[in-house]
């Protein structure tokens, strides 16, 4: 798959890429620059992509990608129902970890996408940043 940048939520993209999940994003956090996640895809499959490394050298070293972050837009009948950023397989399959910053950031882009966008915003919307929790294991 090549990377898909976008600037702005559409009704095409929500077309092409919505499914029972949302529109999955993974935003760069320091360029402010967008990629949807197909929807055979991971968030970390397309974090893959733009850092061109594999899974396995991200989960060991997960600070490489701190800048990529996870969204995720709840959209149903063209309309947006919630934004949850920072959790997504990026942060839990690979323990990559955020920012304050770099969630804000990650968080603000995604909103200024919305409000460029073709979509509006249902009464029940509601928006959330989210770092996954640490699962202790037994030794």
């Amino acid at each position: 798959m090549s990377l898909i940048s976008v600037d702005r939520l559409t009704r095409r993209l929500v077309k092409l890429y919505n499914n029972e999940e949302g529109l999955r994003l993974i935003v760069n956090s320091d360029t402010k620059e967008i990629f949807v996640v197909d929807i055979e895809m991971y968030h970390y499959e397309v974090a893959s992509e733009i850092l061109e490394m594999t899974k396995f050298d991200i989960k060991k070293r997960p600070y490489l990608a701190s800048y990529l972050v996870s969204s995720c837009i709840d959209i149903a009948n063209y309309e947006i129902h919630g934004v949850l950023t920072g959790f997504g397989s990026l942060e839990v399959k690979l323990a990559v970890s955020h920012t304050k910053n770099q969630l804000k950031s990650a968080h603000g882009t995604v909103l200024d996408f919305i409000d460029a966008g073709q979509l509006s915003r249902s009464n029940d919307y509601k928006e959330k940043i989210t770092l996954p929790k640490k699962i202790k294991t037994s030794k």
